[in-house]
């Protein structure tokens, strides 16, 4: 994922929370630089944990309300939603039911119970 990509999940993210009444200032700030700091050191897909927890090791005196744990938790929760929102949906096709049917289509049994 390319870093504007990752700046508009973020934007997304940060809007989904803000609408669900989350104040998200300090999260907003804490995540930009997330992002920055995979861009300097040339992090691909995916974002590994390491990554994630060298960053939030990097927490520093001034960072009092984003220590290495909070840091860690902020950039965990913008991980999921990345990792959910990536997801492609399942196509089921409306004869078939799911695993539990077996392999024959649902209006060949309906046939068949009629019959």
């Amino acid at each position: 994922m390319t870093h504007d990509t990752l700046q508009s999940r973020l934007n997304v993210y940060l809007e989904l929370r803000r609408s669900l009444g989350y104040k998200t200032s300090v999260q907003e700030h804490a995540l930009r630089d997330f992002l920055d700091y995979l861009a300097i050191h040339g992090q691909q897909d995916p974002i590994r944990a390491g990554t994630a927890v060298d960053w939030a090791r990097q927490a520093s005196e001034r960072c009092y309300r984003t220590g290495p744990a909070v840091r860690l938790r902020m950039v965990r929760g913008f991980l999921v939603h990345l990792r959910r929102s990536n997801r492609r949906p399942r196509f089921h096709h409306p004869d078939w039911l799911p695993n539990l049917a077996g392999p024959e289509p649902i209006s060949t049994r309906q046939n068949k119970s009629f019959a």
